[in-house]
């Protein structure tokens, strides 16, 4: 993991085997939502979001074997984690190793060959010719109608 593990991300990174940057952070806090209406539905929305939480709490208790009491804690302080931190507490397996890993891509150079580019561009150009250049039967018919109604000039 590069980056943020954050909100619904950090719960994707207790899945399986996970490896942290150095530099990364993880975060967990409370599930959130909007409710409008009367107060059947605050108290219905206040349910359905203690219910969501103990939903995510059990990918962390999973994870670590933490106690759900330690899981919504953390979640109920918006508990922001190094990435030793992490680790520490089970939710990250183990930080990534500095690997000088090559680039994979480069401003310098061009991510689509020059090639595709150019059928592109001629694509663009000429709509009414296929693939080989020709200009196909019915492109030709069409052409022909739009010229017979004075569309082009």
């Amino acid at each position: 993991m590069v980056g943020f593990a954050a909100s619904a991300a950090s719960v994707i990174a207790c899945a399986g085997k996970s490896d942290i940057s150095p530099t990364a952070m993880f975060m967990v806090h409370n599930v959130s939502g909007r409710a409008q209406g009367d107060y059947h539905v605050m108290d219905k929305s206040s349910y359905v979001l203690r219910t969501a939480n103990k939903s995510i709490a059990a990918a962390y208790m999973a994870k670590t074997g933490m106690s759900e009491k330690e899981a919504l804690a953390m979640m109920d302080q918006e508990t922001w984690l190094t990435a030793q931190q992490a680790v520490a507490k089970g939710l990250i397996d183990k930080i990534a190793e500095n690997q000088n890993l090559k680039l994979v891509a480069a401003y310098q150079t061009p991510l689509i060959p020059q090639s595709v580019i150019d059928k592109v561009r001629n694509i663009v150009k000429n709509p009414l010719l296929n693939e080989a250049g020709i200009l196909t039967p019915e492109k030709a018919q069409a052409k022909l109608n739009l010229l017979k109604l004075g569309g082009t000039k």
